[in-house]
């Protein structure tokens, strides 16, 4: 499956925007990352015109690959 960068990378901005803007959002965070067994961190959003700041971005997402799909499917289920 491709996936085109900056795609990618306006998901990560937004999900991560998101995170940090709400509170109850910034709670299921920490649960999903203690649930999967990694320290309750806040990603970060990078730098737009900085590449390394995105290359760091896509680091944390690969570690944190988990856990987003854990709070992305704790959202799925509180909406519904």
């Amino acid at each position: 499956m491709e996936v085109n960068v900056k795609d990618a990378q306006a998901i990560l901005q937004k999900t991560i925007t998101w995170i940090k803007k709400f509170g109850e959002s910034r709670q299921e965070w920490e649960k999903a990352c203690i649930e999967c067994g990694l320290p309750p961190q806040k990603l970060k959003t990078p730098v737009k015109t900085k590449f390394a700041s995105k290359v760091i971005m896509f680091e944390e997402t690969l570690e944190f690959k988990q856990t987003i799909i854990t709070y992305y499917e704790r959202q799925k289920t509180i909406v519904l």
